[in-house]
């Protein structure tokens, strides 16, 4: 395997806002949306989904943060 081939995923889960991208990637390849178009994004279109794993500042679902 190359070591290109496979590029790490960095999250980090804020209490307000959780960004991600790739680790020494391009962000220009990485769809992401904030704020009222991710809510219109989430509503029309099934391949995204809005979830809240964190409530006061606590992980409330762990599955939803994997």
């Amino acid at each position: 395997m190359e070591p290109t081939s496979h590029r790490a995923v960095v999250i980090d889960n804020g209490t307000g806002y959780n960004k991600m991208g790739f680790a020494a990637g391009v962000m220009a390849d990485l769809d992401f949306f904030i704020g009222d178009e991710a809510l219109t994004q989430s509503r029309s279109n099934n391949n995204f989904n809005i979830i809240h794993p964190i409530k006061h500042g606590k992980v409330d679902n762990w599955d939803a943060m994997e």
